[in-house]
């Protein structure tokens, strides 16, 4: 009996060794520069701290991946610039949270690209063209100061305080397709003087330009004015509010935008 007990003890031991390393080696592969799934389509952490620039596409193995894993390249302070590859569709939460970014942020595709929460948090960005995407989340681009170019393509929602405390002179959302800006959705860009928003828009929320304090003229494509949710324009020092010409008066009698009906008029 104990002979058959010991090698029943060695078998159970063995096989939850193997089964362990098996789980080890099918979570992800490791380089000196980074560790990335098996499949080669999540860049899971870039582990080379000298790293200035970084270019996916040209890579043979990073021209694949498709996601960008949370904190990957979080607080890398030399990296510059970075190529993202053709097939990315997600960077996921904190992803390039307090990375430098000095240099240029390449996007190279049509599709939507999902991004997460702080995405591109207190980075040092100073221009961005970001692609398409659905939801601009939490804080994505905030507390990134020395943003002052941001071009956008589609985008539907800017959520709460996606964009905010930066030098931003202007915002054009004309053609993105935009429907909501949530809470502080665009915040604390002090040197913002005009905004433009689309036909598409249906609600502007709370402090939608919180701290925005040299915003003055605000373009509306909607022909319908955008539910309100409270003042958006609080902080501001808003002076001119153009819409559509066909559509004045009923920006003016429309639920908290009366309250803006000396500065409301057709665009010119």
């Amino acid at each position: 009996m104990k002979p058959l007990i010991l090698f029943t003890l060695v078998f159970i031991v063995l096989a939850s060794c193997s089964k362990s390393d098996d789980n080890s080696s099918a979570s992800y592969r490791s380089t000196p520069d980074y560790d990335i799934s098996i499949d080669g389509r999540t860049l899971i952490k870039w582990k080379n701290p000298n790293t200035t620039e970084l270019d996916m596409q040209a890579d043979s193995e990073l021209k694949r991946v498709n996601t960008i894993a949370k904190e990957a390249f979080k607080e890398h302070q030399n990296l510059q610039s970075i190529t993202f590859p053709n097939n990315l569709k997600e960077i996921e939460e904190s992803a390039f949270e307090e990375a430098s970014l000095s240099g240029t942020v390449t996007f190279n595709t049509n599709a939507i690209v999902v991004f997460g929460d702080k995405a591109f948090f207190k980075t040092k960005i100073r221009k961005l063209s970001l692609p398409n995407i659905k939801r601009l989340p939490y804080s994505a681009l905030s507390m990134s100061y020395n943003l002052e170019e941001l071009h956008f393509n589609k985008v539907e929602i800017l959520g709460f305080g996606a964009i905010g405390w930066n030098y931003l002179k202007e915002i054009n959302l004309e053609n993105t397709g935009l429907t909501d800006i949530e809470t502080v959705g665009i915040s604390g860009c002090t040197e913002m003087k005009s905004v433009v928003l689309p036909a598409t828009l249906k609600t502007i929320g709370y402090d939608a330009f919180w701290y925005c304090q040299q915003l003055k003229t605000v373009t509306i494509n909607a022909v319908n004015p955008p539910a309100l949710v409270n003042n958006p324009f609080r902080t501001t020092r808003i002076e001119k509010i153009y819409v559509p010409k066909a559509s004045v008066e009923q920006y003016k009698r429309a639920t908290f935008w009366s309250a803006f009906s000396d500065k409301i008029q057709a665009k010119p």
